[in-house]
């Protein structure tokens, strides 16, 4: 484009760098894509596929999510809400199943074994000297109805249990788990990890807000689904974590039944997830 002016004539770029103009466009955050993947069929049009029972939803381009979130909440093969592969439910079921009644009660004996008297806690604590790569961290007894201080107990039992078989050999009055019985307590720590990690991500925040919130309990809530709502029946009374589960669901329930209600407010108005 030329523009005339005292007889001279400006030229004047018709094409502007498109690369040096930021883009507006918002990326894809919504918690919806942590479950489904985005494909096209035969026809070029584009489809959202479920990870874990390959159910599939229309995925317009500016259209919302709250179909595939609605699916997640509810679906049955649903696995660890990853990038990952979906989890094995059958094998998933059948580590669960693994877990016997009295690992958990054990480990509790153990630990109130060490700290009843100061001549135990120092003969571990010797145990632990001999062990340079033991975690010299002292053994936590918890509070059964606090699920943060029971994983916290099991975190650290699992770090110390060289120093556990240890002090078995020295002390004939000490009855410590085996390892197979160990493999269970880390089975139980490893479901109680998630809850533990997202109350620290909420009382590390100072301001949280409410779709942090709505994200965080959501997860807690499929977590406990996870285990809790699939039909354990045949073996419930001598599965241990399938009976934490449920216990932890009707706490959930009791205190949290309404927080879908609330909390989903701030992610109704968040443009990110797309509702309408």
């Amino acid at each position: 484009m030329s523009i005339e002016g005292d007889g001279a004539v400006i030229q004047i770029e018709d094409e502007v760098d498109e690369s040096s103009v930021p883009s507006s466009k918002r990326t894809k955050t919504s918690m919806a894509w942590e479950f489904f993947e985005k494909f096209f069929d035969d026809k070029a049009l584009p489809k959202a596929k479920c990870k874990n029972c390959d159910k599939i939803y229309m995925a317009r381009d500016g259209g919302g999510t709250s179909n595939l979130i609605k699916h997640s909440l509810k679906c049955v093969g649903r696995g660890n809400g990853s990038s990952y592969p979906p989890l094995d439910q059958e094998k998933y079921r059948e580590k669960i199943s693994e877990v016997i009644d009295g690992s958990l009660d054990k480990i509790r004996l153990c630990v109130k074994y060490i700290r009843g008297l100061e001549a135990r806690k120092l003969k571990f604590v010797s145990c632990l000297k001999q062990l340079s790569n033991v975690t010299s961290k002292q053994v936590r007894q918890d509070l059964p109805i606090r699920w943060n201080s029971t994983y916290l107990m099991l975190e650290t039992a699992i770090g110390q249990r060289e120093a556990f078989t240890l002090l078995s050999d020295i002390d004939p009055y000490f009855d410590c788990l085996s390892n197979e019985e160990l493999d269970k307590v880390k089975t139980i720590a490893d479901f109680l990890k998630p809850f533990y990690d997202i109350t620290v991500f909420f009382s590390g925040s100072t301001y949280p807000t409410a779709n942090l919130y709505f994200s965080g309990v959501w997860r807690i809530h499929m977590k406990i689904k996870e285990v809790a709502c699939v039909d354990h029946s045949e073996f419930e009374k001598q599965n241990q974590l399938c009976c934490m589960a449920r216990r932890m669901e009707k706490k959930f329930d009791k205190y949290w039944n309404s927080y879908s209600v609330v909390l989903s407010f701030a992610v109704i108005l968040d443009p990110r997830y797309k509702l309408q």
